[in-house]
């Protein structure tokens, strides 16, 4: 299931669940919320797959279908994975009986949009309304038909009911504060951090700040969701020509703020200097997650500016890879000069995905990230 802190259709399937176990049938609160604690801590035991994007999500179900028994995602995806012959066996679509959440993202024309732009908006309103058109979105991509005069097929069945979100903004944040600290399995992070000397100055100022973002000081409403959860194992591994000593963490699920603390002293000390060896800096990462995937969602930040220099290449990593634990994926940052393709490579290989900070701060390119952990 995606992260309900990044993904509309984790948030709403956290909706349905704790609206079920609440077993009220009106809109979850914070009493409700907790009535339910004991079920959803139970649900999210067997979870052993995040993501920030449903399509992505989709995509490495795919891959590692053979370990995994569902998918928790948008109906037009499900029937879009199975249409595609992709799986050995199709999944069987479940509704819950308690209700959905329906995802209906309308096609706005903005306020402030000229006249011209306005008559191109109603002419292509007019065309994906049509019923020949609508009944091409039902048959070729899996979506249920918007107008009347078109039935829906055999694939789908009548509409479930529709659960109420959240009546009020603290309860809906409530809800995901406790599903991240709470009830989710709890994830277990290494991040290989270059600190080899292209990155002195701006470049490791900006890696500090967004790692110090992720212990709490950030205070937007993203930031408070993006930072580091109650229960969550982190470890740093600087390297530069050669790897530092990893620093290891475990956020308390109470009273965090000492834990926190000492992370942010941690990145407060990195220094820059020498040469790059990425490679080197992730075999010791495998070897950390190594004993600690079973109980845990676990992945492999990867942050470099630069290319390899030092140490084992992408060849030789690649060599030892299947050796690794092949359950844990790599999700590299592309910075300042890094190898696109190498990186791009390297998300393959191991089944993660690339996240580019080139034109954005990390900070934002951080707190993405905080949806696939």
């Amino acid at each position: 299931m995606t992260s309900p802190a990044a993904s509309n259709s984790g948030f709403s399937a956290l909706v349905a669940v704790a609206s079920a176990l609440s077993g009220t049938g009106t809109a979850l609160d914070v009493a409700a919320i907790e009535k339910a604690a004991p079920g959803l801590s139970g649900f999210f035991a067997g979870q052993n797959l995040t993501a920030g994007s449903s399509g992505w999500l989709s995509d490495a179900y795919v891959r590692r279908s053979a370990e995994m028994d569902g998918l928790v995602n948008y109906e037009s995806v499900l029937l879009s994975i199975n249409a595609s012959g992709r799986l050995s066996e199709p999944l069987t679509l479940v509704y819950p009986r308690d209700g959905v959440v329906t995802a209906d993202y309308p096609l706005t024309l903005l306020s402030s949009a000229q006249a011209s732009t306005g008559d191109g908006y109603r002419k292509l309103a007019g065309y994906l309304r049509r019923p020949d058109v609508q009944r091409r979105i039902m048959t070729q991509v899996h979506r249920r038909p918007v107008v009347p005069e078109v039935r829906l097929d055999a694939r789908f069945p009548a509409v479930p009911p529709e659960l109420p979100f959240p009546a009020r903004l603290d309860a809906a944040d409530a809800l995901i504060a406790a599903y991240n600290d709470r009830f989710r399995r709890p994830a277990r992070t290494v991040y290989c951090l270059d600190v080899s000397g292209s990155m002195d100055g701006e470049r490791l100022n900006g890696l500090k700040a967004a790692l110090t973002a992720l212990t709490g000081a950030d205070s937007t409403l993203a930031g408070r969701f993006d930072r580091f959860h109650g229960r969550e194992e982190v470890a740093f591994i600087p390297f530069s020509s050669k790897t530092r000593t990893p620093q290891e963490y475990v956020i308390p699920a109470q009273g965090p703020e000492a834990e926190l603390g000492r992370i942010r002293s941690f990145v407060g000390g990195l220094s820059a200097g020498g040469g790059t060896a990425i490679y080197n800096c992730l075999e010791q990462a495998y070897a950390i997650v190594g004993p600690h995937t079973a109980d845990r969602l676990t992945s492999i930040v990867l942050m470099t500016d630069g290319e390899n220099n030092e140490g084992d290449d992408f060849a030789a990593f690649r060599a030892k890879y299947p050796s690794l634990q092949q359950n844990v994926a790599v999700f590299p940052i592309l910075f300042g000069e890094g190898k696109i393709d190498e990186m791009n490579a390297l998300a393959s290989l191991t089944g993660g995905r690339t996240f580019d900070a080139r034109t954005q701060p990390l900070t934002a390119v951080f707190r993405d990230i905080r949806g696939y952990q």
